[in-house]
């Protein structure tokens, strides 16, 4: 049974990894599409800008991640190797504070940027304002018809 939840959390920490390594692919191929001139998409009738947020995580942010997968295994294994309820206890303690603190670390170690881009609608082209000269002409030519 204590075999069981070793090979459950070290399944999980290669799955976790396996979406870390996604994520990044997918923020490299994003930012690859960008740098080429990417179009920006145009404006609807009530938008005026675009936000673009890119979010990375720090180095530090990556040590996070790191020390809270090497902790959950190390409170799990802790936890089956137990021999007394303050043991397991223990290893449920451990499994908190280290969620919380490297939690935290996780969440406060991301960069965050952003990128306003103003869109300009399409508007259609100015009305011209009436020429003056074409009325008095219209004008002569009724006083002349009479």
């Amino acid at each position: 049974m204590d075999l069981v939840w070793v090979f459950v959390v070290f399944v999980a920490g290669f799955a976790l990894i396996a979406m870390l390594i996604g994520v990044e692919r997918r923020d490299r191929r994003l930012k690859e599409q960008q740098s080429k001139g990417a179009q920006i998409p145009a404006a609807t009738m009530f938008q005026s800008g675009q936000i673009e947020e890119d979010v990375k995580t720090t180095p530090a942010g990556n040590i996070c991640i790191f020390l809270l997968i090497v902790t959950i295994v190390i409170s799990v294994i802790i936890f089956g190797v137990a021999g007394t309820v303050f043991g397991q206890i223990e290893a449920g303690l451990l499994l908190i504070s280290g969620t919380l603190l490297f939690g935290m670390g996780i969440a406060f170690g991301r960069e965050r940027s952003y990128r306003v881009y103003q869109i300009e609608a399409a508007r259609p082209p100015p009305i011209p304002e009436p020429d003056h000269s074409e009325l008095s002409s219209i004008e002569r030519a009724r006083k002349v018809a009479r």
